[in-house]
């Protein structure tokens, strides 16, 4: 009978559209605490891998949040190796490139090279602490924008 009970209390927590606790959940890639969480799993990256190619901007893919003890975020994001970047910059400065395509072109390259990385991030507000759990990163080929309405 206990059991029976059990499941009617989920089913209609589910039916309502609720989320059970501990449940992952998706998130807008607007979304002010979800951005600050990407920024925080680059620069703990960055800091980690002490690679000369660090990244720097990033588009947010499809972002999932999971609330543990903490929040676990888990952020597909793509990056730009910021070498690249930092080049372009020089050269727009130096030579009035009129837009980033034009730079690329002085440079040789067609654009900058990108990275799709998954990150894990662990965020525990009350230790004020953040944690990569998992990283991995993987140059992008071709990066399939899923168009998503957010309510």
């Amino acid at each position: 009978m206990a059991c029976w009970w059990l499941a009617v209390c989920l089913l209609s927590g589910i039916a309502a559209g609720e989320q059970l606790v501990g449940g992952l959940q998706v998130d807008s890639p607007d979304d002010p605490q979800v951005t600050q969480a990407a920024r925080i799993a680059v620069n703990l990256y960055n800091r980690q891998s002490d690679d000369m190619y660090m990244y720097s901007t990033f588009t947010l893919l499809f972002p999932l949040r999971q609330v543990v003890a903490g929040v676990i975020y888990y952020l597909d994001v793509e990056t730009v190796d910021k070498t690249e970047v930092i080049n372009v910059a020089l050269i727009r400065h130096q030579c009035g490139c009129k837009n980033t395509n034009e730079c690329f072109t002085f440079l040789g390259i067609l654009s900058p090279q990108t990275f799709v990385c998954h990150f894990e991030l662990l965020e525990v507000p009350w230790e004020n602490s953040n944690q990569l759990l998992k990283v991995q990163c993987r140059p992008s080929v071709e990066v399939v924008m899923v168009k998503h309405v957010w309510s």
